[in-house]
């Protein structure tokens, strides 16, 4: 009986021990999907005041950062590796022109959905996601920026002005 109850107790220590671990170092493994903003910010050295634009999936969160006049930007990608299931990592940063001036379209290697960031000082009002078989319109406000995560395979992408004119987009592979 003593026996049974040592190994009982021994079993629940342990278990109390890996939860407690788990527990500690949690964002030490990766950034927990309600901690990604903050630690954008802080890697990158963003200040407070900063608006961002976030969107946010199970395996990849990507923001813009920018100050009410749009004289400035940031933008910050992190990704959940398979390796390390409890968090995001950062993949990828900082400013480009693709995204100042027109609209950017990433593809992760090993990721299956794809990140549009745009400034949007192109003026876009609607994204299209054409299937084959029917065309999805998302609804874009014109004088903010964006950030949407789409899966890979969804269909056509393209971005319209207010004057229905398509926009371009420039496409950037990220290896992982």
């Amino acid at each position: 009986m003593k026996k049974k109850l040592h190994t009982v107790l021994i079993i629940v220590l342990n278990a109390v021990i890996v939860v407690i671990m788990v527990i500690l170092l949690k964002d030490n493994i990766g950034v927990s999907k309600g901690k990604i903003e903050p630690d954008a910010r802080k890697f990158h050295n963003i200040p407070i005041e900063w608006n961002v634009s976030q969107s946010t999936t199970d395996t990849m969160s990507a923001m813009i950062f920018y100050p009410d006049d749009f004289s400035d930007y940031c933008y910050s990608i992190y990704v959940k590796h398979s390796a390390m299931p409890l968090g995001y990592s950062f993949r990828t940063g900082g400013s480009i022109s693709e995204i100042e001036n027109g609209i950017c379209e990433f593809n992760i290697e090993g990721y299956n959905e794809t990140i549009y960031l745009s400034l949007n000082k192109s003026s876009a009002t609607k994204m299209l996601i054409d299937d084959g078989d029917t065309v999805e319109s998302i609804e874009i406000c014109k004088s903010e920026p964006f950030v949407h995560i789409i899966p890979s395979n969804a269909g056509n992408v393209s971005f319209i002005d207010d004057n229905s004119n398509e926009i371009n987009v420039t496409h950037r592979d990220v290896q992982n």
